[in-house]
C-alpha cells in the first residue's frame, strides 16, 4: 500500500517538474491516478477486515482488564 502511494506521489511530482506533452502525460496521469486508486482500495481492505472473534490463547492481543487473568 505504501509503495503505491509513494509511487503515485513520484509520478505526480514528475508531471509537475518535466510538463510531458500528449501521449506521456495522458500515460502518466493515468498511471499516476490508478497507483493512488490501488492503494486506497488496499488501504479500505484493510481497514474493512474485522480481527478475529476469539482472544483466548493468544499472547499478542492486549484484551481488556476485566478480561485478563489473574
Amino acid at each position: 500500500m505504501l509503495a503505491f502511494n509513494g509511487l503515485s506521489s513520484a509520478m505526480a511530482w514528475y508531471l509537475n517538474l518535466a510538463r510531458p506533452q500528449g501521449v506521456l502525460l495522458v500515460l502518466l496521469t493515468l498511471m499516476a491516478l490508478g497507483n493512488a486508486l490501488m492503494g486506497m482500495w488496499l488501504l479500505w481492505r484493510l481497514w474493512s477486515e474485522s480481527p478475529s472473534e476469539t482472544t483466548e490463547g493468544d499472547t499478542h492481543v492486549q484484551v481488556p482488564a476485566d478480561r485478563q487473568e489473574r
